[in-house]
Parts: structure tokens; C-alpha cells; sequence
């Protein structure tokens, strides 16, 4: 039972590391006579403890050796953190990497970006157009191989840990077209656990890149898999002084700086965190089934991407327990996944509130209008054909613009149906749901 977390950041010209855990923490008398040598504590437990051993006392003497010093906090029954400062100074990105990595572009690059979460789509997508390639999104393992039998490609960045068809699977069925055998296909994985590449590279792929992506991860690998006819050098272009928004000052729980790690501007950022709040309703509910059901296999999908996206938008603490309870998943425990999961819920939904400015800024109010059977008619027809070519961009202003047809009981449900489809970049349930408003409309 537990964790243990570590995390490493650059704050005030030191290196800190922070190591947490969830034991049983140590008693505030205590905590000064830790570092000493052998020191026993806990006798009153029971526990055969023989003392603290050495190791604390060597962390602090080599912290302070280099200048740093070691501190602990605790409460006593619910865990310890220690953390470690250095002192640590600020080189210079070598060669071609500074500034962003974005030194480098492939212009006329095509890629096919296949992930089923369209918060990671998103961001994804926007920071690969940055190097100027022509970029292909799909939703899923079909829609993949869907687009690979009429489209080409020089490469494709496909999702592991996908609903249905997973990545691995994808994969295999990828190879047995008859122009993909030797086609680049690189795996995107929120698993950075020890042997994931070689678990990738023994199951088919070229490479594999640890989600979220960044500037430097995609430049890194431009770099190793592009030819280098096909590259161009770009000179990064500066960033011209952007307000802070009102609206991302009044949201709370996600760091704004962590953030903008994957987004170009504040007004990116408020777009990911709309997209974001839209998908609490539908995907908590799903969380929610699947734990209720036991469907471990479908809950641990949907846990691991939501681990990934909300990383992106800076929200670090629903990341950690939505990476806590993938873990559960991954062990099978239904048992842990029960006790803990309506934490998760109750966080993950709070957002819904915590972010409500970023979601009003980006016009969630939406102005009603009228529109006849035949003018829905029409423009249900154009959306099917949006669909079938597999156009996200426009299947969205669609649905936007649809969020303010004024609609009557059946059509009225029957249009959030069809718009959640869209969100959830679920293709042929949005051809399904507008088939049936065509029907209903005669």
C-alpha cells in the first residue's frame, strides 16, 4: 500500500529533489536525530529496527559537501518528504537544440498522429505543425489503418495504450499492408517504466517517444530519422510579449508554467483547457463504469490518458493519482481501484469548477438560433462528408457552430449525442448519431 514519488526541479539557481513518501512517518522529536549515525527510533513499535543506519547521514554529508543541505517534513502516521537542494548553475544548450529545439524543420514531412485523446491530440498536433510538417490526426487503430490504406505517409506516431485496438495491435496490422512493411512508425507512450523500449522495439517499432511530447523530443527525432536533404534549418522566431490573461489568472489547481511547456501562447493554453473541462463530464462517467463494472482493462486506458492529458495542463496532483491508479490497474487490483477511485472522481471533476474562467473566455455561452428541418438536414448531410474525410478541424467548427441550433426533445438529445461523438473523436459514432437525426427528420 502507498507510494513513494520523486520529483526534480530548477527553482532559485539550486537543483531540488523532493522524495515523498506515505509511510508512517516520523515524530516531530525525532526528526533532529535522524541523520545521525545509527540512530534507533520507534522502539515503542515493536518493530525490530536496528537504527537509521548510515544512509541519511552520508545524504547529508555529500549534500553539504557540494553546498546543499537536506531537510524533512513529516506528519507522524501519514508519510515523510525529504528534500535535497544544490546549489546548481545554468549551461548552455549544446548545438543544435537551443532555443526550444526548434532549429530544425522537414518541411513536407507527413505524419499521422494517432491518439484517442483529443486533449493530447491537440497539443500534439500543434507542436509537430511548428516544424512546418504536414500533419494527419486519427482517433483510433481503425481510423489509422483506415487512412494508411488511401493515404501516404513518411511516418507514424502511434498511441500505445489505446481503447479496443491498442497501439501494438495497430501495429501489427499496419505491417501486413502492402506499402507499410518498412513504413517509420514511432510509439507514443505515458509509460516511461524501465524495458518500455525494448518492449516496443521487440513488438514491431522503430522508436518510441515518451508522451507528453515536447520541442526537443520531436527535434531529437527529426533529426535520427529525417534525412537530412529533407531538413531545413530555421532560425526560432522570438516570442512577442503576451499579456497574462485574466481569465488563466482565475484558475486554479494546475501550474501555468508546467503548462506552457506545450503550448505557444496563453491563448493556446486557454483553448487546452476548454477542450479539457468539456471531456470531465463524459470521460469521468466512463472512470466511473468502468470501476463499477470491473472493467479493469477499459478503466486503466482511460486512467493512463487521463494521467497524460492533464499533465499538459499543468494539473501535476490529478496527474500523480491518475498515474497511482493506472498502476492499480495495471496490477489488477479492483480492490485498490474501488477504495481510491472516487478521490480521483471528486478531483478530477472539481476541475470542471477550478477552470470554468478558461472555458467562459474561450465562449461557452453560445447564442441560440432557429434552423429548419431542411437547413439541419443540409448541414447534417455536410458533416457526414467532413467525417468521412476525416476532417477534425472541420467536423469541430461544426459542432461549435451546431452547440446553437435551437432543438426539441428527440433532436435536441440526439445533437448532444452527435456532438460528443465529435468531441470524443469518435468518427463513426458521429456518422452513426447524424444518420439518425436524418431519419427522425425524414
Amino acid at each position: 500500500k502507498g507510494y513513494i514519488t520523486m520529483r526534480m526541479v530548477y527553482r532559485d539557481g539550486n537543483l531540488v529533489v523532493q522524495v515523498k513518501d506515505t509511510g508512517i512517518g516520523i515524530r516531530s522529536e525525532d526528526q533532529k536525530r535522524i541523520f545521525n549515525k545509527f540512530e534507533r527510533l520507534e522502539s515503542n513499535l515493536g518493530h525490530s529496527i536496528e537504527g537509521t543506519g548510515l544512509g541519511l547521514a552520508l545524504t547529508k554529508q555529500l549534500a553539504e559537501q557540494m553546498g546543499g543541505s537536506i531537510a524533512v517534513e513529516s506528519v507522524y502516521g501519514s508519510g515523510s518528504t525529504f528534500t535535497v537542494s544544490i546549489p546548481q548553475g545554468v549551461g548552455t544548450p549544446s548545438g543544435e537544440e537551443k532555443a526550444g529545439g526548434q532549429a530544425v524543420t522537414a518541411p513536407g514531412v507527413r505524419v499521422l498522429l494517432v491518439d484517442d485523446n483529443s486533449v493530447n491530440l491537440t497539443v500534439a498536433e500543434r507542436l509537430l505543425r511548428r516544424f512546418d510538417l504536414d500533419v494527419d490526426t486519427a482517433a483510433s487503430g481503425e481510423e489509422c489503418l483506415e487512412l494508411l490504406k488511401s493515404h501516404s505517409y513518411d511516418c507514424v506516431l502511434l498511441d500505445h495504450m489505446m481503447p479496443g485496438m491498442d497501439g501494438v495491435e495497430t501495429l501489427r496490422r499496419v505491417r501486413k499492408l502492402p506499402r507499410c512493411k518498412k513504413l517509420l512508425v514511432i510509439a507514443l507512450t505515458a509509460n516511461a517504466m524501465k524495458g518500455m523500449r525494448e518492449f516496443f522495439l521487440e513488438n514491431g517499432f522503430n522508436d518510441y517517444m515518451p508522451k507528453p511530447i515536447s520541442l526537443e523530443s520531436i527535434a531529437v527525432m527529426l533529426r535520427k530519422w529525417v534525412p537530412a536533404e529533407r531538413l531545413a534549418e530555421k532560425k526560432p522566431e522570438e516570442k512577442s510579449e503576451e499579456a497574462f490573461p485574466e481569465a488563466l489568472a482565475a484558475c486554479s489547481g494546475i501550474d501555468v508554467e508546467a503548462a506552457m511547456q506545450y503550448s505557444e501562447t496563453y491563448s493556446d493554453l486557454l483553448s487546452i483547457l476548454c477542450d479539457f473541462v468539456g471531456l470531465i463530464n463524459i470521460k469521468s462517467q466512463q472512470i466511473e463504469a468502468y470501476a463499477k463494472d470491473g472493467n479493469i482493462s477499459g478503466y486503466t486506458v482511460e486512467v493512463h490518458a487521463l494521467k497524460s492529458s492533464s499533465l499538459l495542463i499543468g494539473a501535476t496532483q490529478l496527474s500523480e493519482l491518475a498515474a497511482e491508479l493506472e498502476k492499480y490497474g495495471h496490477e489488477k487490483d479492483i480492490g485498490s481501484i474501488r477504495l481510491f477511485n472516487p478521490r480521483l472522481l471528486a478531483l478530477y471533476r472539481s476541475y470542471a469548477e477550478s477552470l470554468r474562467p478558461a472555458a467562459e473566455s474561450k465562449g461557452c455561452g453560445v447564442q441560440m438560433v432557429d434552423i429548419s428541418p431542411s437547413e439541419l438536414a443540409a448541414e447534417l448531410t455536410r458533416l457526414e462528408s467532413l467525417l468521412r474525410d476525416f476532417d477534425l478541424d472541420g467536423a469541430e467548427v461544426w459542432s461549435d457552430t451546431a452547440a446553437g441550433y435551437r432543438l426539441d426533445g428527440t433532436l435536441r438529445e440526439k445533437m448532444k449525442s452527435l456532438r460528443t461523438a465529435i468531441q470524443m473523436i469518435d468518427y463513426l459514432g458521429a456518422i452513426k448519431a447524424a444518420d439518425d437525426m436524418l431519419q427522425l427528420l425524414g
